[in-house]
């Protein structure tokens, strides 16, 4: 009893802490170190510009606030009037405010309004060549918290306190001791793998402002009305961005929490460890099944494969590559498909299914690779594929993939095939292959290519290719499970060699096919996701299976323990250093320029209506609200028409006050252009993202699938419901004699 009131009185304190921090959080202070000082030198505690200099003064980093009301507050003096505070939000000047003299350290304090949520939020003050100007600080507030970052930490912490009672006081046996002993060890180690971002910044990896632009632009449509989204709205001056050729499925919650108020760093960091605990828990279930006879067999596994060296230091956080990330959590989950489909029971095909279609909704790049992966493995069990027939089975895993994902492959379809992207500038020249080819010997080092990067497998990595080496050549008399441990040590071989210079990559690029898929695939040492997995399967299982390793099990484990976990520590503790944080002259969220249409000027992206003839045309009002324009015009001459600042993106379509549907085209620079109805009275022209009618077809697949999904796991209960057991006195053929044998009517 004493525990549990202490276990409850330790959890409350933390959770009114971060309660605390929430109530207490109304301001933020650009500090002198988030400064960028273009005029002027420091003296004492301020900046102070001299009379003459003329121009920026200061700029501060991007800030990212929600919408609402702020008050911008600055400490300065100023000798000669002229100067300004400028406040930037949106992409443009939001508000100015001149700073009246006065020779002391004075207060000015200016209220803004933010109608949305900015990510491009700073300050920046523009000095005037008459006098000087000091300036000692400059912050943002208002009189509620800023955010509900901590509100939401506090929300986690109140869940994981509950999980943690159940387990210890709660569960009584109704949770084995193994799989409760499983989840704290892999939560522990989701919490060290992702210690760098417990700091109060975000570690600058190469993709971050990507994936925290999908985040921003996610919350965006879905606050606007789509579901799914397909185009962001206010991304590049709000004429829209098309996203449909990516996916984002797992992004949707982070975007949710950016809906309550939580900040774009936290809702990132939520994600990648949701990523590390998920992948750690799915490396651990399928292992259990794949490794049956070996207790401690899966949880070995789930923590080399969670620290692996590619995917934490180059995936996770030198290239902040959430997909790929999210992608190596279904990776084991593959390799048990692949065992179950080729080797072991093919009635478990529903394996493969569900994992090549969460790839699908990972990481397109992802997809291709495993594709090659699972070729390379088929080839190995040709014979008993088609002699057993199991190509039935894997028709069985295209037809649920399709069905399952043609909510998302129709608009993908449409958009690749009918949107005229300018797709060239997704491809990359082939230079970027041939330039981050390994050398052999840099396979296992920590750090290659320069930097922090770690292109490698590391020792662990090492010592689980030659624990399969081993055990792939050792052991005689290979049973079915033993086969498949052989085949993924060879596959780990091949695809490492295929990173390196000893392939003739040179040779090979002359074909267009290999030339066109390294292009697409970007950089060879993405292999390292296929040669990681199997490699930590194949060196675990041998461990294990091996006649000849097995009597060392308790010292080969500890031996791959502490390689795994000394590297991992060399790399994180790089990563938590200051060097590593990211303090952007840039936007946190930074819209990229790939899926734009064919002979688009982004020069030319002013936020106003255009007409084809101002003299014809007459426009009363217009409002703008992202990827949505409302017109109210006056249009009494035929052949005229309206262009909306939107790109025409399939799906957007202009409608009138009754509803009625008018046609669209492409107009200048691709904006949506409207073919006006002659009127005498004044018309309201609305534009909008609906949509393609075709979409509701793939929903309507998916939507069957998993009703179909539903009704097949539940078979066997939906059978005994049609047909109820009866007794045998229920049968009106059969009536019992009073010693209760059978007998029959008569």
């Amino acid at each position: 009893m004493k525990q549990r009131i202490l276990f409850i009185l330790i959890s409350v304190l933390f959770i009114f802490g971060m309660l605390g921090h929430h109530f207490s959080n109304r301001t933020f202070v650009f500090g002198q170190d988030y400064w960028t000082v273009d005029l002027g030198e420091r003296q004492e505690d301020r900046y102070v510009s001299d009379d003459g200099q003329e121009g920026r003064m200061l700029t501060t980093t991007y800030y990212s606030l929600n919408k609402g009301d702020y008050m911008v507050t600055i400490n300065y003096s100023a000798s000669a009037p002229g100067s300004s505070l400028v406040v930037e939000a949106y992409e443009r000047d939001f508000a100015t405010a001149e700073l009246p003299v006065s020779s002391e350290l004075t207060r000015l304090q200016i209220p803004i309004s933010l109608e949305r949520d900015s990510t491009d939020f700073r300050l920046h003050v523009e000095k005037a060549a008459a006098g000087a100007v000091a300036v000692e600080a400059l912050q943002v507030g208002r009189d509620q918290p800023l955010d509900n970052d901590y509100a939401y930490l506090a929300v986690m912490m109140t869940l994981g306190a509950a999980v943690l009672y159940y387990l210890l006081f709660c569960n009584k046996g109704k949770i084995a001791q193994e799989t409760v002993v499983a989840i704290v060890v892999l939560t522990a180690a989701a919490f060290m793998i992702s210690a760098p971002y417990l700091r109060p910044n975000v570690f600058r990896g190469d993709d971050l402002s990507y994936h925290a632009y999908k985040i921003e632009g996610i919350k965006d449509g879905l606050l606007q009305g789509q579901f799914p989204v397909y185009v962001y709205p206010y991304t590049l001056k709000g004429y829209g961005y098309l996203q449909a050729l990516y996916p984002s499925l797992l992004i949707y919650p982070a975007s949710i929490l950016r809906m309550f108020g939580v900040t774009i760093e936290v809702c990132f960091k939520s994600l990648m460890f949701a990523m590390n605990l998920g992948t750690g828990w799915m490396t651990y279930v399928t292992a259990k099944k794949l490794f049956r006879k070996h207790k401690f067999a899966p949880l070995l596994t789930a923590l080399l494969y969670m620290a692996g060296l590619y995917r934490v230091g180059c995936s996770m956080w030198i290239r902040s590559a959430f997909g790929e990330v999210a992608a190596m959590m279904f990776l084991p989950l593959v390799i048990l498909g692949l065992y179950e489909l080729l080797a072991g029971n093919r009635k478990k095909w529903w394996y493969l299914a569900i994992a090549y279609s969460a790839l699908l909704q990972c990481h397109m790049l992802s997809c291709i690779m495993v594709a090659l992966f699972s070729v390379v493995v088929s080839l190995f069990y040709v014979d008993g594929f088609f002699r057993e027939k199991r190509w039935i089975e894997l028709l069985k895993v295209f037809g649920c993939v399709l069905a399952f994902n043609a909510w998302y492959l129709v608009p993908f379809v449409l958009y690749y095939t009918k949107a005229n992207l300018d797709l060239d500038r997704v491809m990359y020249d082939g230079g970027l292959w041939r330039r981050n080819i390994l050398y052999v010997t840099e396979l296992f080092q920590i750090h290659t290519g320069g930097g922090l990067q770690t292109n490698s497998l590391g020792m662990a990595g090492l010592i689980c290719m030659v624990l399969g080496m081993i055990g792939m050549l050792t052991q005689k008399n290979k049973d079915s499970r033993q086969m498949y441990l052989a085949v993924l040590t060879a596959c780990s071989i091949i695809f490492a060699l295929l990173i390196t210079n000893l392939v003739p990559w040179e040779l090979l690029k002359q074909s267009d096919i290999i030339d066109r898929m390294t292009e697409m695939i970007q950089f060879p040492y993405r292999f390292l996701v296929i040669v990681h997995v199997c490699l930590v399967f194949a060196g675990v299982g041998w461990l294990y299976e091996s006649n000849l390793l097995k009597k060392y099990v308790p010292q080969i484990s500890c031996m791959l323990l502490l390689a795994s976990l000394m590297t991992i520590q060399i790399v994180l503790t790089a990563y938590s250093s200051e060097r590593g944080m990211y303090a952007p002259g840039t936007p946190l969220v930074a819209a990229v320029r790939e899926y734009l249409i064919k002979g688009t000027d982004l020069g030319d992206l002013n936020r106003q209506v255009y007409v084809s003839d101002e003299t014809k045309v007459h426009i009363i009002d217009y409002t703008l609200d992202g990827n949505q324009a409302e017109v109210r015009l006056l249009c009494q001459q035929e052949g005229q028409y309206v262009e909306a600042p939107i790109f025409n993106y399939p799906g957007y379509g202009a409608f009138n006050e009754q509803g009625r549907r008018l046609p669209v085209a492409a107009g200048s620079n691709n904006r949506v252009r409207v073919n006006l109805p002659t009127s005498p009275d004044e018309q309201m022209i609305t534009v909008r993202f609906v949509g393609k009618k075709i979409f509701w077809v793939g929903y309507g697949i998916t939507l069957a699938a998993v009703f179909w999904a539903v009704g097949y796991v539940n078979r066997e209960r939906l059978r005994r419901f049609r047909k109820p057991e009866r007794k045998p006195s229920e049968n009106p053929c059969i009536k019992l004699s009073r010693r209760g044998h059978r007998k029959r009517k008569v």
